[in-house]
């Protein structure tokens, strides 16, 4: 790890065409394995890919990968000929559709490292203790294995899903006392902590920086986490398939990890652009274990044709839009995130109880209107352990009603929002 922190501390001063130059034989190594030993491709790709493999300037005549396609053929992108140690991560996916991508070491070392040297520009150096404001797994073995990776990762983990002012205030109070470096987490979670801190009084400690991940930052929210927390926020961008992908910087450009990912961004033709909103596209330039080669992650962002003035000209992310879940109250009027939810899918799908797609609208405060897309057959047994969980830890009141459906209707934005309120609510 050390060995590839060094060389990204290196490469993000690389030139542009040394970039280019970088990527170009990484893609050409990855669809070559792609089109040897991976099933998928090597239908997708036969005729598109020579035998040595695919460069930059023929990428985007390769075919799409799509969630769908993920869901659907994740044994045939496995690749048949890797021997090697395959480490698994299943997300419950911002838009309610739970994957399953496995990854070889190598491949992980290459995201941290990129992930590492993003922390480092936000004065962040590995040791430091970290207050993470995220998820917590919905069963006691995968509590269990999150409080283990915390212990080793020094971090302090402030769960994502009760807002109310009392947890609030307690979660203050363990913040003085873990002594952490920096803050790190949801949006969401974050301002809702800076506005109880700035309304109550009860002033937060000071850390070196706030870092937000997985929901859009608008300046409104930048504004005020920085004035609760007397510090700079500094924003990530990544997909739960493909980890982080995009850091700011201290000029305040997202950069792309442009060594180990190359990121496209499509207009409405399915054609790559600049400066122009569509979907953020991304090609994994080392998992040889699932390669992901054009991946269509479902964000919509901007990729800009301008470099950063820091001096980097690793790619800038100018904009990511559509990332936001919505918060939903309990009868109780205690606020839940909504990573609530697709944790309680992931869990599902972890004990065979799989869907396709999920969204959640809160009717009133007291009744969810839960829609699934089934993958073959309607399972009863999801359902009951759905309903099973929210009345558990949401609240025992809860009318939970299910309706399945063909697929769950996006929103003009082309986003699908995983959870929301209707609009009689």
């Amino acid at each position: 790890m050390p060995r590839l922190i060094h060389s990204r501390r290196k490469t993000q001063f690389f030139a542009g065409e040394d970039l280019l130059a970088l990527q170009d034989a990484r893609l050409k190594e990855i669809s070559a394995w792609a089109l040897s030993c991976v099933p998928l491709y090597r239908s997708r790709f036969s005729g598109l890919v020579p035998s040595d493999g695919a460069g930059l300037d023929s990428l985007s005549a390769l075919p799409t990968l799509t969630k769908a396609d993920l869901r659907q053929y994740r044994a045939e992108l496995t690749a048949l000929s890797y021997r090697g140690l395959r480490i698994a991560k299943t997300t419950g996916g911002s838009t309610g559709e739970p994957t399953t991508v496995v990854k070889n070491p190598k491949s992980v070392a290459e995201e941290l490292a990129s992930a590492w040297r993003g922390y480092e520009w936000a004065g962040v150096t590995i040791g430091d203790h970290q207050a993470r404001f995220w998820s917590l797994p919905p069963t006691t073995s995968g509590r269990a294995i999150a409080a283990l990776t915390d212990l080793v990762c020094s971090r302090t983990r402030f769960p994502a899903f009760n807002f109310s002012e009392p947890r609030l205030m307690a979660y203050i109070t363990r913040l003085k006392e873990s002594g952490a470096d920096y803050a790190y987490g949801f949006v969401s979670l974050l301002r809702e902590i800076g506005e109880f801190s700035l309304r109550s009084g009860q002033q937060l400690p000071k850390v070196k920086c706030v870092i937000t991940t997985a929901e859009k930052l608008d300046h409104s929210d930048r504004a005020l986490i920085e004035s609760a927390f007397r510090t700079r926020v500094y924003d990530e961008y990544g997909c739960g398939e493909l980890g982080t992908i995009a850091h700011e910087c201290e000029r305040g450009s997202l950069h792309i990890a442009a060594e180990n990912l190359i990121v496209e961004v499509l207009d409405n033709d399915g054609r790559p652009a600049t400066d122009v909103l569509g979907e953020i596209t991304v090609t994994d330039l080392t998992n040889r274990a699932m390669p992901l080669i054009r991946y269509r992650t479902g964000d919509l962002g901007v990729l800009s044709s301008v470099a950063c003035v820091c001096g980097r000209e690793l790619p800038v992310l100018r904009e990511v839009t559509g990332r936001a879940y919505d918060v939903i109250s309990n009868p109780a009027g205690t606020r839940f995130h909504g990573s609530f939810f697709t944790g309680l899918f992931a869990e599902a799908k972890k004990n065979g109880m799989d869907v396709r797609g999920f969204q959640v609208v809160q009717l009133a405060p007291e009744r969810l209107h839960i829609k699934v897309v089934p993958t073959t057959n309607e399972n009863d047994l999801l359902l009951a352990f759905v309903r099973k969980n929210v009345r558990e830890r949401f609240h025992p009141d809860t009318e939970v009603e299910f309706e399945y459906v063909a697929a769950i209707p996006r929103e003009r934005s082309g986003k699908i929002r995983l959870v929301k309120k209707s609009e009689t609510h």
